[in-house]
């Protein structure tokens, strides 16, 4: 009886810890799939942002785009400024030119290796970006959406800076190691700016602080 009793606490004692074990290895391998996968993010945004950002500078580059092009201060008789008037001609044609020069360079749907240094797999808040990287298949497909803006800012007594920027939106969707992940990457370019010397009305000189 003894034996036997003496047997199944062992049985007992080792199921225990096998099943302690598996449990910690099915956990950890959560924690490295979801490290690994925002990595990959992280890696995917900034990419994509830098692109982004040489695709606008590429097209402004070869339009050699100014203030002038796109906007066009009106003033009175008193040479009061009365608005600014935003060319929709000009600006739907840049906006078409760089969404098209974006989309040229920022992948659709290709398969790339992303390599992961081993301390980020590990334990990224100890060890992370240490060690050897380690490379892992993916795929990356994504869009861009793209919007003018303007941006007033005081920049003396009667002297406002009027900036044109584009918003650039990327957006699409990650797999790794089985696991799909969305992302959504942001980022803004000059695209022209001037300082207007005059009173700037109020109603669409919104100044940012």
């Amino acid at each position: 009886m003894r034996v036997n009793r003496k047997i199944s606490v062992i049985i007992i004692s080792w199921s225990v810890l096998l099943f302690a074990v598996l449990a910690f290895l099915f956990f950890y391998i959560l924690w490295i799939r979801n490290a690994v996968s925002d990595f990959a993010v992280s890696n995917a945004k900034t990419e994509l942002q830098n692109k982004a950002n040489e695709a606008v500078l590429k097209v402004l580059s070869e339009e050699n785009t100014e203030y002038g092009d796109i906007a066009h201060i009106t003033r009175n008789a008193n040479q009061e400024i009365t608005g600014i008037e935003i060319d929709p001609k000009n600006t739907n044609l840049l906006k078409s030119k760089i969404l098209l020069q974006i989309n040229k360079s920022i992948p659709k749907e290709e398969l790339y290796t992303v390599r992961i240094p081993l301390g980020t797999i590990i334990l990224n808040n100890i060890f992370g970006g240490a060690g050897p990287r380690v490379p892992f298949n993916s795929q990356i497909s994504s869009g861009c959406n793209i919007d003018f803006k303007s941006d007033f800012e005081s920049v003396g007594v009667n002297q406002t800076r009027h900036r044109i920027v584009l918003d650039v939106t990327l957006s699409g969707v990650i797999l790794i190691l089985g696991r799909q992940k969305g992302y959504t990457a942001k980022t803004t370019v000059i695209i022209s700016e001037t300082i207007i010397s005059g009173q700037t009305p109020q109603t669409f000189a919104k100044i940012s602080k």
